[in-house]
């Protein structure tokens, strides 16, 4: 899948974990910590629910996913509606994880949202 990892488990692919890796040294904890806020997550059942669809998320879409979650938070959103590329994705705001993914034919009704964000292609 072109998620890969690094998208479901930050903390393994992690520059401070890379630098602790090729270096010897240990992870700056608040530097990690702050990387871990940052990054976008993929919870387990997202990526079992994208890899059943066939849907690749490559670094871009990644990218564009992570942007719409910073504006979703600056708005004060808990829980968005992401519609990016004919996919729907639940996002947990403030823990920055994807929590659902949908794409196709099916479910039509997401409840517990408190904004939606449609992304073009131009985005």
């Amino acid at each position: 899948m072109a998620y890969g990892a690094s998208a479901i488990h930050p903390a393994l692919h992690s520059g401070a974990v890379r630098q602790s890796q090729e270096t010897g040294e240990a992870p700056d904890g608040a530097g990690f910590a702050r990387e871990l806020d940052e990054k976008l997550r993929i919870s387990g059942h997202a990526a079992r629910r994208l890899e059943s669809r066939g849907v690749d998320l490559p670094q871009q879409s990644m990218d564009r996913l992570s942007t719409a979650v910073d504006e979703a938070s600056e708005r004060g959103s808990q829980e968005t509606l992401i519609l990016m590329d004919g996919v729907a994705f639940v996002v947990s705001v403030p823990n920055r994880t994807v929590i659902t993914a949908h794409k196709g034919a099916g479910d039509r009704v997401y409840t517990n949202i408190d904004s939606t964000i449609v992304l073009g292609l131009d985005d």
